[in-house]
């Protein structure tokens, strides 16, 4: 038994590719490209979600539902006696017999897997003394199945989709008339429907020089570790391969095998080399601690435009995508970041946020 704490997202990667049988119990779900394509390969994958359809994307979800080895249910309130799903449970099985399980307050997000506050509590059946709690979460995975129902997917659609319409339909008709006839307003950022949407820090680090005027002069966004993209550049190797794994190992070497932003390196390296696409929305400002009071600078928004690449002659960083940028350039209250990106602190390089939150804070910075 053991805290996983941060590393809850690197524990449940780890598992699952050595996983023959992998359940997943989460009231939200929304995980990203990479995440989908390794639980898609499990031979044996069961989820259990909440009925949250106004906030859980029923498409996201049906293309699990659709892979062959996949056991995608709903654990409908109705059939709790009234109470909805609350529980995060993971459960993995080898084939060596081997059987693990988290349990603890992370949903399966892109947020709770990686960049929330969260704690859990791993259990291995190596352990002998965890033999005991792991049989008592199969057990409770056993009764839960039977308050599953397979959802009504067109009633999961509807619900999403009329949230979402809900929502737009909030600011007064006078902003709806503002999107549609001022298309060089920050607003008009909100269409087309984007791929994601995420958060970028323009520093190197907490202290160091923002970028933002360069972001700007050329039209891109960008992220720094110049000595590790200048070494797989020499490697021969492009952005579009980048994996994990050699992220890791360049990371080690310029970084140290022991530093504690190691894997928060290779992950943002990643994300932006290798999840972020055409259309994807990007908030950029500056990051912040939980503990902080003052305001928190935006820099401004951007529409992703083309892929990675590696801008060799580049005389600051080399790492960019091509954007299109709005300047906003404004001291924004914190309060304003931790209620509609629902993130306390933003300290890493890049965070990935829903799109109602990102909606959320587009109609929240209007009032300035």
């Amino acid at each position: 038994m053991s805290l996983q704490g941060d590393g809850i997202g690197d524990w449940v990667r780890e598992v699952a590719k050595q996983a023959n049988k992998l359940v997943i119990v989460s009231p939200f779900f929304s995980v990203n490209t990479d995440m989908t394509n390794l639980i898609k390969g499990i031979s044996d994958l069961q989820i259990f979600v909440g009925d949250e359809f106004s906030t859980n994307n029923p498409w996201k979800i049906k293309e699990l539902s659709e892979v062959a080895s996949a056991d995608v249910r709903c654990i409908y309130k109705e059939n709790l006696d009234g109470r909805r799903l609350h529980a995060k449970v993971f459960y993995a099985e080898e084939t060596s017999g081997r059987c693990q399980a988290l349990v603890g307050s992370a949903n399966f997000t892109v947020s709770g897997l990686t960049s929330n506050k969260e704690q859990a509590v791993s259990f291995d059946s190596n352990d002998e003394a965890d033999s005991l709690i792991i049989d008592q979460i199969k057990q409770w995975i056993d009764k839960l199945e039977n308050s599953a129902r397979y959802i009504d997917w067109e009633q999961a659609e509807k619900q999403y989709e009329s949230s979402r319409r809900n929502f737009e339909r909030r600011p007064d008709k006078e902003f709806e008339n503002e999107v549609e006839e001022s298309p060089s307003a920050v607003y008009h950022l909100i269409k087309p429907e984007a791929q994601r949407h995420w958060v970028l820090k323009t520093r190197a680090g907490s202290l160091g020089p923002s970028q933002w005027e360069y972001f700007v002069k050329e039209k891109v966004i960008s992220v720094g570790w110049e000595d590790i993209v200048c070494d797989l550049s020499e490697e021969g190797i492009k952005p579009s391969e980048y994996s994990l794994d050699v992220l890791e190992s360049s990371c080690k070497k310029h970084l140290g095998s022991n530093n504690r932003s190691l894997k928060h390196a290779a992950k943002s390296i990643y994300w932006f080399s290798r999840e972020f696409s055409k259309q994807d929305r990007v908030i950029i400002c500056d990051g912040y601690p939980a503990s902080q009071k003052k305001d928190v600078h935006l820099y401004g928004l951007a529409i992703i435009k083309d892929y990675a690449y590696d801008h060799s002659e580049s005389s600051w960083w080399r790492l960019k995508c091509s954007a299109e940028i709005k300047v906003i350039d404004m001291d924004i209250p914190k309060e304003v970041f931790t209620s509609t990106l629902n993130n306390q602190s933003m300290l890493h390089t890049i965070h990935e946020i829903s799109k109602d939150n990102y909606d959320r804070f587009l109609y929240r910075i209007r009032e300035f």
